[in-house]
């Protein structure tokens, strides 16, 4: 064995043996996979300058002469290595870094396997075969060009890394690093370029100076712990020990990875794998609420929710998540995070009433120790007349019946009822100081609900006392609930009255159905009268043509007169007949009138309209008001060129206001014309509108100055009108 080679195969063991020991130390970090191809490439590239200088002839010189271009890889595997080490590079999303790196590296490994343009022959020193190079250096000096480039950077993206890194470890890490890259920079510039620049050739390999960095590489190893302090072999450990629940969805939203905690939080094993995220939630609602906002948002931050343990308990939580998407913005996975927070709501819950308590205990016994001194009987008689109201009133709100509450300014219950526990399926210990109110309500009502109990403590005339909405059970019922709800005085708690009218609701419906299949009988029977009526009009018309008695023809013009009347009965009758047919309901006044009066043709009236932006609880045929209004401008104002419509807040109520500028209305039939007529020569319309408003307690009056134009005020009570958007609403009418 030749002595100068030695070197060379010590170089190929030790590197082969590191990149093996660091690969199995963990087989799925990309920084351990990429170390062992570096290492593999030194070594083949070591082994092969071994066999080269060890070759006995030309020929087996030659082949592995040849063999040694594979050492082109080297030095694009260290810039890789690098990349990786610093976290300049992911491979998996940047994959198309590698095409740069590695097609110059195949270029030049072709070029030297299959060509003589940078290798030739081999040349025979006293030490053994060495390199042999073309007479032509130009493709030579661009390989070492290229080489020295991509050494440079990967020295410069360390020494970068080193500068930068806060912390101790890594910095060193890459120092040692850097220091082995230096070698191989160094040394090869001098044994490759500038000694055979001056003739001189050494029996020194330049795989001798990797195996510079292998050894810096293993102390950093052994010193430092190099590939072992890393993201990729600590985050099964910080996943498994962080004290939150951490789960990863995949883009269907269903359960692939879930740390202990999550586990214990749920109350599940392994059997949470796999399952769709809503079997978290407690119903759709909560779910929806706060991926509706991840979806659209993109990350959320300590949202208050709730999950559903495997024992059915309610579990409050604060819940952090984020979407993972690629390059092309598609969805790949959600990480979330959720903190039980069940101790600190109950914690913070008990320590604001205890405050509160203590507060007005503190107070009174202030304001009152004096008293209480001078007249301890009468306080004695006055804790029993309370004693006594108290139990009265308990025994009152226990047995009245009818499931009642006690609510607190935010929400939560303080006090419920046996009949409530029916009710909900919740027992009181359940309940009481725990459980939002909220939670008992469907997404539909639960904003307008939240925004009449805020609405009570601020303003409570204008809050609705008595109002219908949906419950929801335990069970996921849904029930239909009558709410008579009202402050209690001298305190921010309400007390709330629950009817479950469900079954009536039920009848109800059944009742509806049957008018309305009254009302297709009535219009079938309306139908077959009036053509009976129109033929027996036109059998009258041609008997009178024939009649010359003239008491006979007065007889006639009797009989055509009783079937005028029946006709306007009729008529009358036609206009009734869908009157409350449908439950009334919160309706767009804008709507409402644009819909009515486009059945009439107002092209030459002028139309001043501010309606918008207020709904009333009236019956749907509330249109036809407006069309009669818009009617009888047509028909009677004869001289309007403009009709003017909008509305106006009062102590009363909201006044919805309708005016033209026509002949106005006689003082002596402003009430008239809202009475029903009994023959055609009066418009039944008036009388209709005033009995579509009367269903739900909105009164119409005429306040016009004959002359100058008819004016309607329709009056909406309190409670039966809102601004649904504030920021939209009209100036008031004059």
């Amino acid at each position: 064995m030749i002595v100068v080679a030695l070197p060379s195969l010590v170089s190929a063991a030790i590197t082969f043996a590191l990149g093996l020991s660091v690969f199995f130390h963990n087989r799925k970090s990309p920084l351990n996979r990429t170390f062992l191809l570096l290492c593999i490439a030194l070594s083949w590239w070591a082994f092969s300058e071994f066999m080269l200088v060890q070759s006995t002839t030309p020929d087996s010189a030659y082949f592995w002469l040849k063999l040694t271009a594979f050492w082109t890889l080297t030095p694009p595997l260290l810039l890789l290595f690098i990349l990786v080490f610093t976290g300049k590079g992911n491979i998996k999303k940047e994959w198309w870094v590698l095409p740069f790196l590695f097609a110059p590296a195949a270029l030049f490994c072709s070029t030297e396997l299959f060509t003589s343009l940078i290798t030739v022959v081999p040349a025979q020193m006293p030490w053994g075969y060495t390199y042999g190079y073309a007479a032509d250096p130009l493709l030579f000096f661009i390989e070492m060009a290229w080489t020295i480039l991509t050494v440079v950077l990967a020295l410069a993206l360390c020494i970068h890394f080193s500068v930068k890194t806060a912390k101790r470890q890594e910095r060193l890490q890459a120092s040692y690093m850097a220091a082995g890259i230096s070698i191989i920079l160094c040394g090869g510039v001098i044994v490759q370029i500038i000694l055979p620049a001056f003739q001189i050739v050494v029996p020194v390999n330049p795989t001798l100076f990797f195996l510079c960095l292998a050894v810096l590489v293993g102390y950093a190893i052994w010193k430092h712990e190099l590939f072992i302090v890393s993201p990729a072999t600590t985050a099964e450990t910080i996943v498994a020990t962080m004290p939150d629940a951490l789960l990863l969805l995949d883009e269907r939203e269903t359960i692939r990875v879930a740390n202990k905690a999550a586990r214990d939080l749920i109350g599940r094993g392994d059997d949470l794998i796999g399952r769709p995220v809503q079997a978290l939630f407690p119903g759709e609602a909560e779910k929806n609420a706060v991926f509706e906002k991840l979806r659209a948002e993109g990350i959320v931050r300590d949202m208050e929710t709730s999950f559903l343990s495997a024992s059915g308990r309610i579990v409050p939580v604060t819940f952090s998540a984020s979407v993972i998407r690629d390059s092309d913005g598609t969805i790949l996975s959600l990480v979330c995070t959720a903190t039980d927070i069940t101790l600190r709501k109950q914690a913070r819950q008990e320590l604001i009433a205890k405050q509160e308590e203590l507060q007005r205990a503190y107070q009174q016994i202030t304001a009152d120790e004096e008293e209480l001194r001078q007249n301890y009987d009468e306080l004695a008689k006055s804790e029993q007349l309370i004693r006594e109201s108290e139990e009265r009133y308990r025994a009152v709100f226990e047995n009245t019946g009818t499931a009642m509450l006690i609510l607190e300014e935010d929400t939560t219950i303080s006090l419920a009822n046996s009949e409530f526990e029916l009710l909900s399926g919740y027992t009181r210990a359940e309940l009481e100081g725990k459980i939002s109110w909220t939670i008992f309500t469907v997404p539909e009502f639960r904003q307008m609900m939240v925004d009449q109990h805020r609405l009570r403590r601020r303003e409570p005339e204008k809050a609705m006392r008595r109002y219908m909405a949906p419950f929801l059970t335990r069970s996921g019922e849904i029930r239909t609930i009558l709410l008579d709800v009202g402050m209690i005085p001298g305190t921010t708690k309400s007390v709330v009255g629950l009817a479950d009218i469900t079954n009536w609701r039920k009848a109800e419906e059944a009742l509806q159905r049957a008018t309305k299949k009254l009302n297709v009988l009535n219009t079938i029977t309306f139908s077959e009268i009036q053509n009976a009526v129109f033929t027996l009009s036109g059998y009258l018309e041609l008997e009178a043509t024939d009649i010359r008695d003239e008491k006979l023809l007065q007889m006639v013009q009797r009989q055509r007169a009783i079937v005028q009347k029946i006709t306007y009965a009729l008529k009358s009758a036609t206009l009734f007949q869908n009157l409350g047919l449908r439950p009334p309901q919160w309706q767009d006044v804008n709507t409402a009138f644009l819909y009515g009066i486009s059945h009439l043709d107002l092209a030459d009236i002028k139309k001043k309209v501010g309606l918008s932006g207020v709904e009333i609880y009236a019956d749907p045929l509330i249109e036809n008001v407006f069309f009669v209004l818009a009617q009888n401008t047509l028909v009677h104002g004869k001289t309007a060129t403009e009709i003017t419509a909008g509305y106006r807040e009062t102590a009363e109520g909201l006044v919805i206001t309708f005016s033209d500028n026509g002949t106005g209305i006689p003082e002596s039939a402003k009430e008239s014309i809202f009475e029903r007529a009994d023959d055609r020569s009066q418009n039944p319309g008036l009388f209709l509108a005033r009995e579509i408003l009367g269903i739900t307690g909105i009164s119409i009056t005429e306040t016009g100055t004959p002359g100058s134009g008819a004016r309607f005020e329709i009056l909406v009570p309190r409670g039966g009108y809102r601004f649904p958007a504030a920021g939209d609403r009209d100036t008031p009418a004059p």
